[in-house]
């Protein structure tokens, strides 16, 4: 009698295996598997998933949908044979909302996020960005790709994790606030930015939110990652293989979109005496960054 954990494997034609993980593949790493025959792959992804569940066999993950989510993360056929199979098995199950392999992370993962993040409040944060994701991400635990144990994966989110919370803070304290800006540089006194705010708040934030929805999508992105996920320049210069000096620039150029395009809204759908104008331009300029953060979160 065929063993439980390998049944469903087995009730699968030959092919079919290959075909829906092919499927899956981007099209440049398709192009790398055009030498390996079907037949070959499918005995290999039944390998694949016999290993997985003999490594969990507690857990229930559909054979294709773990299949296709391998697929998600390969770069070249050589990887297949590399990856820590149960690990990512059990990932994936996790993000299904597998009871057990829920128990498993409480158990075996969540004692290496406390170690890393030192904090109550953070580590339910990070709870929820790994296994659940926000509004506009999904979550952080489907990035891990097998390449490495899951626990050591665990451990080096966790420090980032938590050098991003720091940043971020170190960020918003630095960040001027409106109360700061009732003299401009110069030593001039600036238009009262109280009445400035009460008048033209709302003004203002659609002004904001018209220039992001203008910039490029990659503009976006280089803000979203500097300013609400806190990625130094450096980190994203890893990201992009490139030098953190041409991610400077980048950043500067997106920067300089949104406030000509939020300067232009405001110039030319709203009604507003010249001398208010450029004392409104002024503050969207010194409020940019931080405005740009809450639009983007």
């Amino acid at each position: 009698m065929v063993a439980r954990e390998h049944a469903v494997v087995e009730t699968h034609p030959v092919d079919e295996l290959a075909a829906a993980f092919l499927q899956r593949l981007s099209p440049e790493v398709r192009d790398r598997f055009a030498d390996v025959e079907h037949a070959a792959l499918d005995e290999q992804l039944r390998q694949t998933l016999e290993l997985a569940t003999a490594t969990h066999p507690g857990l229930r993950v559909p054979p294709l949908r773990f299949l296709q989510h391998v697929a998600s993360k390969l770069e070249e056929p050589a990887q297949l044979s590399r990856l820590v199979t149960g690990d990512l098995y059990w990932a994936v199950a996790c993000l299904d909302g597998d009871a057990e392999a829920l128990a498993l992370f409480e158990a075996r993962l969540v004692p290496e996020l406390e170690r890393g993040l030192g904090d109550a409040e953070a580590l339910q944060d990070a709870r929820v960005r790994l296994l659940v994701g926000t509004e506009d991400r999904p979550p952080k635990l489907s990035s891990y790709a097998g390449r490495g144990p899951l626990l050591h994966w665990i451990r080096v989110t966790a420090v980032r994790m938590r050098a991003d919370g720091q940043r971020k803070e170190a960020r918003r304290r630095e960040l001027p606030g409106l109360e700061q800006l009732h003299r401009m540089p110069g030593g001039e006194p600036a238009v009262d930015t109280a009445y400035l705010r009460s008048r033209y708040g709302p003004i203002i934030k659609e002004a904001f939110n018209q220039a992001m929805a203008r910039i490029e999508p990659r503009q976006r992105t280089w803000l979203r990652q500097h300013l609400v996920d806190g990625l130094s320049m450096r980190e994203m210069a890893g990201i992009y293989g490139t030098d953190h000096k041409k991610v400077g620039r980048w950043l500067d150029q997106a920067r300089t979109a949104v406030w000509e395009h939020a300067g232009a809204v405001l110039a030319s759908e709203h009604a507003i005496e010249p001398d208010e104008l450029e004392s409104l331009i002024r503050l969207v300029r010194s409020q940019l960054d931080l405005s740009m953060s809450r639009v983007l979160r």
